[in-house]
């Protein structure tokens, strides 16, 4: 290639991560000189789409779906393949969340509609993790979001430090880190602090 060119990029994955190479093309190829980001854009679109969805029903019933048409279609084109394996482990996720969460189409553990089922209404509440409240999901939300944030800053000061011989970049991107928690920490403190000078207002 010309100096002046930009050579094509090609992928190479292992058959587990293969299925995050479709999502990285919906954004862009990533040039010669970048760390493929393939594995980091399967794993992080996995856990957002549970997140989004939140629903072990709808992600159980997908997960079925999928199934069934990976089984019945015989030798699928490369691309249908992997849209059945990223299906597959997106509606997975998205069951192993819901039940964590204790949500089962659309219904709370709390709600009158799992009165029919009281036996799987206990079994959710046995294997669920945290409950589903608003509050709590913003919560989990938040600080996956700061993780997927921080791990993205980490890994560009690292390339500039590797590839590049730059030690500003990661100064830098350290500097961001600790503000992002810093604020995040101070933010925590000083909400409930808020809240509790709003509730005795109220009570007066």
């Amino acid at each position: 290639a010309d100096e002046k060119e930009s050579p094509p990029t090609l992928l190479k994955n292992n058959k587990f991560f293969e299925t995050g190479q479709d999502l990285v093309e919906v954004y862009d190829f990533p040039n010669k000189n970048d760390w493929d980001p393939t594995t980091w854009v399967f794993i992080s679109f996995t856990v957002f789409f549970s997140m989004i969805v939140a629903d072990g029903g709808y992600g159980l019933t997908l997960f079925l779906m999928m199934l069934f048409f990976k089984i019945k279609i015989k030798n699928p084109k490369p691309a249908i393949k992997r849209f059945f394996n990223l299906s597959l482990w997106l509606s997975g996720a998205t069951t192993l969340y819901g039940f964590a969460s204790g949500s089962f189409y659309g219904l709370q553990l709390n709600a009158p509609g799992f009165a029919f089922i009281q036996p799987f209404k206990e079994f959710l509440k046995s294997i669920r993790l945290f409950d589903g409240g608003s509050n709590k999901m913003m919560l989990v939300a938040i600080l996956i979001g700061m993780f997927h944030i921080n791990l993205s800053l980490i890994l560009k000061g690292l390339k500039s430090l590797v590839d590049d011989k730059d030690f500003l970049t990661p100064i830098i991107n350290i500097v961001w880190i600790a503000t992002i928690w810093v604020f995040y920490f101070w933010y925590s403190n000083n909400s409930d602090q808020n809240t509790i000078v709003f509730a005795n207002q109220m009570k007066q």
